[in-house]
């Protein structure tokens, strides 16, 4: 997987400002300086490699660091238009859900309603257990705060959040973003967002054929999560089960077909163009263990994923 390099940007410019010396790490781990300060596509991988080396050298949490200092402008150009560009949190969350499939290749987010709060909700491609993850982490859910600042004040804090990372002692949760409430070690991160109880994250759009083309996208990015169900789906669409099947069927899709077969573009994908190993590749595409995930590809292919990827090389 590919990151952009205005992804890390704001961690050359935080370390730059700082004097801290950045391209030592970056030459130690043999990634292109000149690139890194150009727009370019960087390994995601090494990116994290990069950020951990960062913590290692200089003993900071470099990603909880820059996500405090970075406004929202340098933490994304892009995201920062998006709330430029909408009239109230609720409409900047639906154009933030739409749009970040366009701008990343490996975080998904998406919005739910549970325990009588909404949550903006995101997971990353890569498992907890990758170094750097929790560099990503930190950054990626302090962006997600900063963009509701936008609408809702720089004093705002969600009252609970979860994150995927372990809970490390010796790391202070950042006061000034987030209330004590923090749960680790949960499936996926989120915070808990100031909306109404009715929103929906995803509204008709009058022409039956570009509905379908929208919601077609939605399974196809949503196919990676390892809960992604019709039952947990439909409401996002605020519809019943049998509404969004029957709204499906009517172009000739089935949800179970289009979501299998997401799934299964994206391991090929995986397994012919990258060299990531066949773990993080299943859990890339949706499976959180790997019996599952060779049955399915068996039945898929006709092979199972070692074998696939030796053909593929041949």
């Amino acid at each position: 997987m590919l990151s952009s390099s205005d992804n890390i940007a704001p961690f050359i410019e935080y370390c730059e400002t700082r004097n801290i010396d950045w391209v030592s790490c970056a030459t130690k781990l043999n990634l292109p300086v000149e690139l890194m300060r150009k727009q370019s596509w960087l390994p995601t991988k090494e990116v994290m490699l990069f950020l951990a080396e960062l913590q290692r050298t200089q003993n900071l949490q470099i990603g909880m660091e820059v996500g405090k200092w970075a406004s929202l402008a340098k933490m994304s150009k892009e995201i920062a238009e998006l709330a430029e560009q909408s009239l109230s949190l609720e409409q900047g969350i639906q154009s933030l859900v739409h749009e970040l499939t366009n701008l990343n290749n490996h975080v998904i987010i998406w919005t739910e309603y549970s325990h009588g709060n909404w949550w903006l909700c995101h997971r990353s491609g890569y498992r907890p257990s990758v170094i750097g993850f929790e560099h990503t982490e930190w950054f990626r859910t302090l962006a997600l705060v900063s963009f509701c600042r936008y609408f809702l004040g720089s004093d705002w804090k969600p009252v609970k959040t979860k994150l995927m990372m372990q809970r490390r002692e010796q790391v202070a949760i950042p006061n000034q973003f987030l209330q004590p409430d923090v749960e680790f070690s949960y499936r996926y991160g989120a915070i808990a967002i100031d909306i109404d109880e009715g929103f929906e994250i995803f509204s008709p759009l009058g022409k039956a054929q570009q509905w379908h083309s929208e919601v077609l996208k939605l399974i196809r990015t949503y196919a990676v999560l390892p809960w992604f169900t019709i039952e947990w789906f439909a409401p996002m669409l605020g519809m019943t089960k049998r509404t969004l099947q029957r709204n499906l069927k009517q172009q000739g899709y089935v949800f179970k077909s289009v979501k299998e077969e997401a799934r299964k573009q994206k391991a090929i994908e995986l397994l012919s163009e990258s060299t990531l190993s066949i773990e993080d590749i299943y859990w890339q595409v949706g499976y959180t263990d790997l019996s599952n995930f060779n049955r399915a590809f068996r039945a898929w292919t006709g092979f199972s994923a070692p074998a696939y990827r030796k053909i593929k090389s041949e």
